[in-house]
């Protein structure tokens, strides 16, 4: 059996997170995450993978991407969805000090869509889906527009001419 070094362990491993997160995105059905309590690090990367974020009413509950403060970064696809969702400026912020953020705080920023009481959450999450809930994340629509960008650089580039990437693949193993 061929051991594996640590470094390529881990990137494997990140790359099966993210190939996993992104089928949530893309799957065609809504995904709804119900959140109680703690979403740090990859249960963070997770909800922002699902279509919906709804959070119990818990004064204990923090969001947040810490991997940071140990020398890591997200390595599941929250280094490309939180930019996507709030500012540039609030997404460095919440990248690069590690910080676990209140529901207040995430309310604010649109990191999740509602706050209820704890014993409707799982109910209020289930009703997004059965009210028809939009199973397409905000960036996979063709009118998206990031948060608080101008100019070039609002979104999608994949359909904009003279945006096309001419640099040769670069072979990740």
């Amino acid at each position: 059996m061929a051991r594996l070094r640590p470094t390529r362990c881990c990137s494997t491993r990140a790359a099966g997170f993210r190939k996993c997160f992104r089928g949530i995105e893309t799957c065609g059905k809504p995904w709804a995450a119900a959140i109680n309590g703690l979403a740090l690090g990859g249960g963070f990367e997770l909800t922002l993978s699902c279509h919906y974020r709804v959070a119990a009413d818990n004064p204990k509950t923090r969001l947040g991407l810490p991997e940071v403060k140990v020398g890591l970064f997200p390595g599941a696809g929250g280094t490309q969805r939180l930019p996507r969702i709030v500012s540039p400026q609030d997404a460095m912020q919440l990248l690069l000090k590690g910080e676990a953020i209140n529901l207040a705080k995430a309310l604010s920023l649109k990191l999740i869509d509602a706050v209820v009481p704890a014993a409707d959450l799982v109910k209020s999450a289930k009703d997004w889906i059965k009210g028809g809930g939009k199973a397409i994340a905000p960036w996979d629509d063709k009118a998206f527009k990031a948060a608080g960008r101008t100019g070039l650089f609002q979104g999608r580039h994949d359909d904009v001419p003279g945006r096309e990437c001419d640099l040769p693949p670069r072979d990740l193993r």
